[in-house]
């Protein structure tokens, strides 16, 4: 449930919420009074918590969706950087076995 703050029927926004800046309906600006700040809704604390719940909700999963695709492209990495070592391993043994039969050691 959302209620706004009513103004005095003398004073208009003049513009709009996001200033909170009021003139009378004559014209000139009003001589502020009390807090100045943006004029919003006020919202009830129930609505508030709800609303904050689901917030709460909607992030852990964007955040669980965004660890999935992490450890899935880790995952792709890690199989990509195990074939290269794969490849330089057995370069290497080939290598060493080569130059062992050369040497005639085998």
């Amino acid at each position: 449930m959302v209620t706004y703050i009513k103004l005095l029927p003398e004073f208009k926004l003049s513009y709009g919420v996001e200033t909170g800046k009021v003139e009378p309906e004559a014209g000139g600006l009003a001589a502020a009074k009390g807090p100045t700040g943006p004029i919003g809704p006020i919202i009830d604390p129930k609505d508030y918590v709800a609303a904050i719940k689901k917030i709460d909700l909607i992030e852990d999963k964007v955040e669980f969706v965004a660890a999935e695709i992490q450890q899935s492209e880790g995952l792709h990495l890690g199989r990509e950087v195990g074939i290269l070592y794969g490849f330089l391993f057995g370069a290497l043994i080939y290598v060493v076995y080569s130059l062992l039969v050369i040497l005639k050691v085998i």
